[in-house]
């Protein structure tokens, strides 16, 4: 289900499926990190659904960020955004979510999935308020309401984790994964990954390769 997490106990196999695309998020902590979610009132085998959940991936990325760099310090900044994100969903799943009618959200999921199939076209406002026959100021409104982020905020982070992928696991030039994500040139690329993640694409890649053989 969208917007799902859950807490596996230790030692727990781990069995799923999807019908469709799947943006899966998970990291394993130890006993000490356990203390932390079981004080906000967070249990083994049950399924949170937190909406919206893009909070999840990016405090998951900032971890897997400070394990690649290990940088000074880099467990104790591990251990804190492990404690931010179990507060968050604490809190997420104690607030009550905004209703929409099902034939207003289903468009916005199944556009969603169109979009994140398809992140190399060149996506504008417009082209996206057009495809589920809204104007663009009202298209922009209630998808941040049901997202938790902009119609370009989503696109754009979903561009970013697609040239992660890439970067960390083939060899395919980063001028290719520029284009690859629908960035115009690599040079827009290079800009924008920088600014959002901290670490030019060459660094990353060095970074995720050099975790790989610690491995």
């Amino acid at each position: 289900m969208p917007d799902a997490c859950y807490i596996y106990p230790p030692g727990t196999k781990h069995y799923f499926k999807s019908n469709g695309p799947l943006l899966h998020n998970w990291f394993h902590f130890d006993e000490i990190s356990a203390r932390d979610w079981a004080d906000v009132g967070l249990k083994y085998n049950k399924v949170y659904y937190i909406h919206p959940s893009n909070f999840i991936s990016d405090i998951v990325y900032q971890i897997e960020l400070e394990y690649a760099n290990k940088r000074t310090h880099y467990e104790k900044i591990i251990n804190s955004k492990i404690c931010e994100l179990f507060v968050k969903i604490a809190r997420a799943n104690e607030e009550t979510p905004l209703f929409f009618a099902p034939k207003t959200i289903e468009p916005f999921y199944e556009f969603r999935l169109n979009m994140l199939r398809n992140i190399g076209e060149k996506w504008t406002i417009k082209k996206m308020a057009d495809s589920i026959n809204m104007s663009q100021s009202y298209f922009h409104v209630v998808y941040k309401k049901i997202f938790g982020l902009s119609p370009m905020q989503d696109l754009i982070k979903a561009r970013i984790a697609s040239a992660q992928e890439l970067l960390a696991n083939t060899n395919i030039p980063i001028s290719e994964i520029a284009f690859k994500t629908g960035y115009m040139s690599p040079e827009q690329f290079t800009h924008q990954f920088t600014h959002i993640t901290g670490t030019s694409p060459r660094e990353y890649r060095k970074a995720m390769l050099t975790s790989q053989i610690i491995k």
